[in-house]
């Protein structure tokens, strides 16, 4: 095989980014020993690896936590890349680009000049020369009409008017069709055409050859439609007058996305050879540019969707405390993680006007968007109900009654509500199933029991109000499951026996030291696996007496 040069180009962020891959195995991943680095966090430590062997390049997945895609379809055993394939690697996308050292070299022999064309001489040629030359000139002209058409970004719904107009320039067909073919439909469907106003029959197409051209993947011509045997036993072309007509496949560098056809009926025409070049030739440029576009679409959408994460992320993050109040002798350090570019976890702590601090920590079922749109409504909630109900019980039941309502039935909130007495330590708290806050003093670690479900599964739900004291030393550790069901890539998880060994015995550290040493922990766990969900960690500290 001929040695092949590998280039995997790509966006990160708002900077491009390229690598050129000579024969040989390339791991790729964050890892510090992976050939190539890719510092993003939906990517594994040791994500994929790619074999360039000659000109066979293999790609494989290395079981990492997010998948790794080609074009589109999630790969399990090695897969086989190509010229133009696609690879998503966690949540980067990668174009491959292909070059065979074809062993050509220039030396400085010397050429004599027969012929020079430039490029704008042959766009501008018309006709002239002999043995149909200027027949041959005319259809090299739109062809590079077509290839301008490569040049400038559209919409596919865009292009498809200029490319018919090009196709009836080049071939003056009395109909001309462009079908694409969809996900979910047994045929191809017609997206543009241009047919004559008085034609009743007009886009009656043939299903013998649209058959013939998707099965085969060659493009299809017949010179007396009414004579050829092929067609035979077929539904008929468009209208009975068709005399003369090409079908063309359009390819996406794989596979065939649709087809471009058109006829005449008039009996003095016929199409050659010369044409069917042409109509091929134009039929690929269709279907380069209407994959171009569509990957302009893809991209607009991207920037669009993430000019709206960007939003929702300045939202989110203003709704969340940006300063935690320090009322002595309790001390606090809060910090939220989130998995996706916006959180379904959230915290809050807020002093109430009887000096009582209200404590807040919550799990949105499922992470990102959506989870994060139903944050943006609970928390203004709870904090109403703070301000309306006396205890915790009646202010959970009224939280719980608000999201039932307002959501589905997937569609739920862990809840972690308390109010602590910074001088007495006291602290009335309701867990609406919440992960358990352990309770630590010394050595010694008290796991605080839920009151009830999850709140926003069920109407009309009882909780139960508890309460403890933080005793002068004690700190108070809430979370969320992203601590402790943070993964590695083997699936292994953090867990509660190794929260429950970090934080005993450290009751007395400052909370920011607790929070990080808990934080710094399960990244190391984690072997810098993505995160599956958001990570949430609250430290709550009564301050020891002084002697």
């Amino acid at each position: 095989m001929e040695p092949t040069t590998v280039t995997l180009r790509g966006q990160f962020g708002d900077r491009p980014v390229s690598f050129d891959l000579g024969n040989g195995v390339h791991l790729m991943g964050r890892g510090a020993d992976c050939d190539l680095l890719l510092d993003e966090p939906s990517v594994s430590r040791r994500h994929a690896r790619l074999h360039v062997d000659g000109g066979a390049v293999h790609l494989e997945d290395m079981g990492s936590s997010n998948g790794t895609r080609v074009d589109g379809q999630a790969i399990s055993a090695p897969t086989t890349l190509r010229h133009g394939s696609h690879v998503q690697i966690g949540n980067l996308a990668l174009m491959v680009e292909m070059a065979a050292d074809s062993g050509v070299y220039l030396d400085q022999t010397q050429v004599r000049e027969s012929m020079s064309l430039s490029v704008d001489e042959a766009r501008s040629t018309r006709g002239g020369g002999s043995g149909g030359g200027g027949r041959k000139a005319h259809l090299f002209r739109i062809l590079a009409e077509a290839g301008e058409l490569l040049t400038r970004p559209r919409r596919p719904e865009d292009i498809f008017d200029p490319l018919l107009s090009l196709v009836e320039q080049a071939l003056q067909p009395e109909r001309v069709v462009l079908l694409l073919c969809e996900e979910g439909l047994d045929e191809p469907r017609i997206v543009a055409s241009r047919v004559p106003d008085n034609d009743p029959g007009a886009l009656i197409i043939s299903r013998t050859l649209m058959g013939r051209v998707l099965e085969d993947q060659q493009a299809f011509l017949t010179r007396d439609a009414s004579q050829d045997e092929r067609l035979m036993g077929g539904e008929s072309l468009v209208g009975a007058r068709v005399r003369s007509a090409m079908a063309a496949p359009l390819f996406d560098n794989q596979n065939v996305i649709g087809i471009l056809y058109a006829d005449t009926g008039d009996p003095m025409v016929q199409y050659h050879r010369d044409e069917l070049t042409a109509f091929v030739l134009l039929a690929n440029v269709v279907g380069v540019a209407i994959t171009h576009a569509r990957y302009h679409a893809i991209e607009e959408e991207r920037q669009r969707l993430a000019a709206e994460l960007d939003a929702a992320r300045l939202i989110m993050s203003r709704l969340l405390p940006r300063t935690l109040p320090e009322t002595a002798p309790v001390h606090v350090a809060a910090r939220l993680l989130p998995c996706d570019e916006v959180a379904g976890d959230l915290y809050d702590l807020r002093k109430l006007p009887d000096g009582r601090l209200l404590i807040v920590v919550g799990d949105v079922s499922g992470h990102g968007l959506p989870a994060a749109l139903l944050v943006a409504a609970l928390l203004p909630a709870i904090r109403l109900a703070a301000d309306e109900c006396g205890d915790l019980a009646a202010m959970t039941t009224r939280i719980n009654a608000q999201l039932f309502e307002a959501t589905d039935a997937v569609r739920f909130c862990t809840l972690f509500l308390g109010r602590l007495d910074p001088a007495t330590g006291r602290l009335e708290y309701v867990n609406a199933g919440h992960n358990p806050p352990l309770l630590v003093a010394g050595d010694d670690v008290e796991t605080l029991p839920a009151g009830g479900p999850p709140v926003g599964m069920m109407p009309d739900m009882p909780y139960t109000e508890r309460e403890v004291v933080l005793i002068p030393g004690s700190q108070l550790v809430l979370f969320s499951d992203g601590v402790t069901e943070a993964q590695r890539d083997d699936e292994s998880m953090y867990g509660d026996d190794r929260l429950l060994e970090l934080v005993r015995g450290c009751g007395s550290c400052p909370p920011g030291e607790l929070q990080d040493r808990i934080l710094d922990d399960v990244e190391a766990f984690t072997e810098g696996a993505a995160r599956t969900d958001d990570i949430t960690v609250m430290l709550v500290q009564r301050e020891q007496a002084r002697s």
